[in-house]
């Protein structure tokens, strides 16, 4: 016969498929005659899980003679993978599978070593990843840090600068004035104000109060940062306003401007 015919003849016949873990616990030949006996339930057995099959049967099927077979037989029943009992008349031979046998002793075994490899890998892992990776693992966070602290340096920059212009244009707006928030002086102030904890809403507040209080009156000319930004900002800023409008020039809050000391 030729290779090839050979080749497809065997191909074309049937195949035995037998569990690596069952082969691995019992050995090959219990595992055979295991694996066919279990074929054999799938059909055969009966409610409470008997089933009936003969030596020669069995010997067809596998290849293992009668003796192989009572030996391996013998050996099951002793795991408790496998129940044997004489029924019936003529006497006959019935086998059980006990499948929960069959995991406590594969399969659960099976899965304590994998569980032990796994852990004893992760223990492992572990070593080495504190002899080698720490320092790599410690110098990234240091540098994700050290990112983090200097981006959140110039966010605040950003928001400082903004104040400096926001606070500045919102003067102009409200008093018709002309300033510039580069000019050293009105930064000066700002600054002081910003350190101090102010925000732009609070620049803003004195600017609505002192203008309410100041426009069109003799004191107009003190709407400017030197005044408002300066060293009375707190007490402007917690200053109570009774209403918006012109106030008289003779009123307590218009003192003469030598009586009243502007700027730091």
């Amino acid at each position: 016969m030729e290779d090839r015919t050979l080749k497809q003849l065997l191909m074309s016949s049937s195949y035995f498929v037998l569990n690596k873990q069952i082969i691995k616990t019992i050995g090959i030949e219990s595992g055979f005659l295991l694996t066919t006996l279990i074929e054999a339930s799938d059909g055969l057995a009966n409610e409470d899980g008997w089933f009936y099959k003969t030596s020669p049967s069995l010997e067809e099927e596998t290849g293992l003679s009668n003796h192989k077979q009572s030996k391996i037989i013998e050996e099951l029943t002793k795991l408790g993978i496998l129940e044997q009992e004489n029924k019936g008349m003529p006497m006959k031979r019935y086998f059980r599978i006990n499948f929960q046998k069959i995991e406590e002793l594969v399969f659960k075994k099976d899965s304590k070593n994998l569980k032990s490899s796994i852990e004893e890998n992760e223990k492992q892992g572990f070593k080495n990843f504190e002899s080698k990776d720490l320092k790599n693992s410690n110098a990234c966070i240091e540098k994700i840090s050290n990112n983090k602290e200097l981006n959140n340096n110039n966010l605040n920059k950003e928001l400082n600068n903004n104040i400096y212009k926001e606070a500045v244009e919102y003067l102009n707006l409200k008093a018709g004035t002309k300033y510039k928030s580069s000019s050293k002086n009105t930064s000066k102030h700002i600054k002081a104000r910003i350190n101090d904890g102010y925000t732009l809403e609070d620049f803003k507040t004195v600017i609505d109060k002192k203008c309410s209080e100041w426009l069109n009156t003799d004191m107009e000319k003190y709407l400017c940062p030197d005044t408002l930004f300066g060293s009375k900002f707190e007490k402007y800023l917690n200053q109570k306003i009774n209403g918006p409008g012109i106030n008289n020039k003779n009123t307590q809050n218009n003192a003469p401007a030598q009586d009243i000391k502007w700027g730091d």
